[in-house]
């Protein structure tokens, strides 16, 4: 005796195509909110003997301010990143931070190419915003028996 479903096949196949959608929209948001999390301005940093290295205490990473070869100001910490600054949003935003916290600690890169004058005005700047203690950003050079 046939019963109505003996005629029925069961196909076992797995569609995986809204699974590659998913993916690839994943992938996209993922690099599309990375790429500016490693934006920086490209600086050469001048070249020191001093040893000490930039470290934090893990509560809070310092502010970076960057002077980069064209004159242009970027400021970044863990959760910003805002490049080609001129002298009055750099102040302003530096005050701001200085208000949320005086006691943050501020350092300053600036290529080795830029002048003296510029990197006098960013101090200045940086000064007037109620920064007190800055440390100044290098590469440190190697030992003098490592130089080639």
């Amino acid at each position: 005796m046939k019963n109505k479903y003996s005629s029925f096949v069961l196909d076992a196949q797995i569609n995986i195509v809204p699974y590659v959608d998913v993916f690839l929209i994943l992938t996209v948001i993922l690099i599309t909110s990375i790429s500016p999390l490693y934006h920086q301005a490209e600086v050469a940093l001048p070249r020191t003997t001093t040893q000490k290295s930039l470290s934090h205490d893990g509560k809070e990473m310092p502010l970076i301010v960057t002077l980069d070869k064209k004159g242009a100001f970027h400021l970044r910490n863990r959760y910003i990143n805002d490049g080609d600054l001129n002298q009055h949003k750099l102040y302003i935003k530096l005050k701001a931070f200085h208000q949320k916290n005086p006691y943050q600690k501020i350092m300053l890169e600036a290529d080795k190419h830029c002048s003296y004058d510029r990197v006098m005005e960013l101090i200045h700047i940086v000064n007037q915003a109620g920064f007190s203690h800055i440390g100044l950003v290098t590469h440190p050079l190697q030992p003098m028996n490592q130089q080639v």
